[in-house]
């Protein structure tokens, strides 16, 4: 497949850490792409398990693989690093439990190609042990983007509770970034002890600077649902570490001059991860105090008092309220049965 001599058109990083159990079928996805020359990059993140030998198996058998290995980081830092040596036209990130189709590189590259786009994104399928969902995203008759005269518009697109997950998705990956693109922006993944949500203020801030969006409607990317990813737990500092998510996309719009703007509709998704963390509290120890603290932080009620309702989904509007009206115990039952 191509010589790994020449450049590549396409470089796919993959972190890996404790997936041995699906890293075969991710990678053999890969192996198995129709477009040449690409390279893959696998990043041992540490990893405790048998992945780093299957890693250095396959890229033993294909000149084109090739593994490094670091110490635990998280996802974020374990993109950055294999970003930072990639040396393909674009780049692209899949994770290491997930699959591709064969197609994945060659219809995302031809895309951003035939569109001079610096982002191109394609869609996605929740994966099961036993079945395949149908298609997330709904991109309509789009096959290009145009963000340059109106890239405060989009945005407020891209942050609509419901619209973003049927117009192009917070996650990374799914989508294919021109390298020079991401170079010229200084454009990185946060590191995962500091925020949550990396992927989301990732692109917030590629969105901002990117010209054009190419779309690739085609299924071609499986987000596989590991069976012991059903089973939470809870998260520590997952409040304080969206906040601080939130506040660097206020600090990333008020240096673009989009905060005015684009301010309701940011408060409209914090709400939307307030009752997610809601949702996580009920894994804490003490449940109810948990929730109560961050119902009650003053950084939160100061954003929720403009709120870009159509920004939201019917449902989530009525727990806003809920909210705005202190009607806290309605919101954590809510929030335990989602927990449940």
């Amino acid at each position: 497949m191509g010589g790994i001599d020449l450049e590549p058109l396409l470089s796919i990083v993959v972190p890996v850490y404790n997936v041995e159990k699906y890293l075969e079928r991710c990678l053999d996805s890969l192996i198995g792409q129709t477009l040449s020359p690409i390279e893959i990059i696998g990043v041992n993140d540490g990893t405790r398990d048998g992945c780093l030998a299957i890693l250095q198996r396959y890229a033993e058998k294909y000149a084109h693989v090739r593994v490094y290995t670091k110490p635990n980081g998280g996802l974020g830092d374990a993109r950055n690093y294999g970003l930072d040596r990639a040396r393909g036209r674009y780049v692209c990130f899949v994770d290491s439990d997930d699959y591709v189709s064969p197609d994945y590189a060659g219809h995302l590259f031809q895309a951003a190609e035939k569109q001079a786009a610096d982002i191109a994104v394609c869609n996605y399928a929740y994966a099961y042990d036993d079945h395949t969902d149908q298609p997330v995203l709904n991109f309509g008759i789009r096959n290009a983007i145009e963000l340059a005269r109106g890239r405060a518009e989009y945005l407020k697109l891209f942050l609509h509770d419901d619209i973003a997950e049927g117009f192009i998705g917070y996650n990374a990956w799914t989508k294919l970034f021109r390298r020079s693109f991401l170079r010229e922006n200084d454009l990185w993944f946060e590191l995962n002890d500091e925020i949550f949500a990396e992927d989301m203020l990732f692109m917030l801030r590629a969105l901002s600077v990117a010209n054009r969006v190419a779309i690739a409607d085609k299924l071609l990317y499986y987000y596989y649902q590991r069976p012991d990813s059903i089973m939470a737990v809870y998260k520590p500092r997952y409040f304080e570490r969206y906040k601080e998510c939130f506040t660097r996309a206020e600090g990333l719009f008020a240096q673009n001059d989009l905060r005015d703007d684009l301010q309701p509709f940011l408060n409209a998704r914090i709400f939307h991860i307030y009752f997610q963390c809601v949702v996580n509290a009920f894994f804490a120890e003490n449940p109810y105090r948990e929730g109560r603290k961050i119902s009650r932080d003053p950084w939160l009620r100061q954003r929720m008092g403009k709120v870009e309702l159509c920004a939201m989904t019917a449902k989530r509007k009525i727990i806003y309220w809920l909210y705005k009206l202190r009607i806290y115990p309605a919101v954590y039952l809510m929030a335990k049965a989602k927990a449940k």
